[in-house]
């Protein structure tokens, strides 16, 4: 989803939620005041804060549940699955799926102790954030309006942890607490946005120096094979280790390397390690052929893969195994 989509549905919902604070309001002024003739005195500063957790809450339900069809049927229960497909990728789109999950609940972990010093406490904090993360994912997965995704759930509570130690940063710098625990707790609070920052700079940097890009058709996570019936019909070589040419996005050779056999990849292949892409439910397949391929990887070199033709439950599919050897 781009930032300009996300920016209209922020809006769009930002809306509904103003008006679900207006209907509050009018039940509050006739129900209360004029009927029971209940006057409940407000905290000005808590009344600003609740406003902003309703409107928000009600922009995050719209985003991720109303906006979408009812057609999804599958769980995804494999973590770190999302990012290793973004980093098989490496596209801007890739990683900004990601980065939005963990941005939108960003508010969630900022505004919760400003309601409450109740939720100054981190595990209060934390526990409504998982809770409200955890009932999206499974609303959506029984409603069929999204796939439940526990990497959802994990960068939706890495967005709150965000959230939670900027807030408390602010709040601790401000307060007149003893400097000592002040320390410790200035020290806690940053420690996991810096990881948090250390890790993307890792990522980043990983990339940067290695020799060639990432195929998009590896594996985002190792399938079950165990109730999958795999045959072959091609006689596969179990020769030495070949050599073959990876060439530049010009066709122009870059040199030779090292290539995994044929029996090799099929042995990948058997394990599950390979790119289902969204094959959630396979039962039989069937490997027609075999042949080496190139394939443009994600810095624009053409590495070799093995093309395995094949048919899967009963339709005809190619499965693409890296070939480079070191490439797993």
């Amino acid at each position: 989803m781009r930032l300009f989509q996300v920016f209209n549905l922020a809006k769009d919902y930002l809306i509904l939620g103003v008006m679900g604070l207006v209907f509050i309001g009018v039940v509050y002024l006739i129900f209360f005041r004029k009927i029971l003739k209940n006057h409940i005195e407000f905290d000005i500063k808590r009344v600003v804060v609740f406003c902003m957790l309703f409107c928000y809450v009600i922009v995050v339900i719209g985003a991720t549940i109303f906006v979408r069809p009812g057609v999804y049927e599958h769980a995804n229960l494999h973590l770190f699955s999302s990012y290793i497909e973004a980093w098989n990728n490496y596209s801007k789109a890739y990683w900004r799926n990601i980065i939005l999950n963990i941005l939108m609940f960003v508010p969630m972990g900022f505004l919760l102790p400003l309601f409450n010093d109740r939720f100054k406490k981190f595990y209060f904090s934390f526990g409504v954030s998982f809770l409200f993360t955890l009932g999206i994912e499974v609303t959506q997965y029984i409603t069929k309006r999204g796939i439940f995704e526990v990497d959802d759930i994990l960068n939706n509570f890495l967005g709150s942890v965000i959230g939670y130690c900027l807030i408390m940063i602010i709040l601790l710098v401000v307060s007149k607490e003893d400097i000592k625990w002040k320390s410790i707790k200035l020290v806690l609070c940053i420690l996991p946005i810096v990881l948090i920052i250390g890790a993307a700079f890792k990522i980043t940097n990983d990339y940067n120096t290695q020799k060639f890009g990432n195929l998009s058709c590896n594996y985002n996570y190792i399938y079950d094979m165990s109730n999958v019936n795999l045959s072959s019909d091609v006689e596969l070589n179990d020769g030495n280790t070949d050599k073959k040419k990876v060439y530049t996005s010009n066709k122009r050779n870059y040199g030779e390397y090292n290539i995994i056999s044929q029996k090799e990849a099929y042995d990948r292949l058997k394990s599950g390690k390979f790119n289902s892409y969204e094959l959630y439910n396979i039962n039989s397949i069937i490997v027609r052929s075999i042949e080496l391929q190139y394939k443009m990887d994600s810095k624009g070199f053409y590495q070799p893969v093995y093309q395995f033709e094949c048919t899967i439950d009963g339709q005809g599919r190619p499965i693409f195994i890296p070939a480079l050897e070191g490439v797993n």
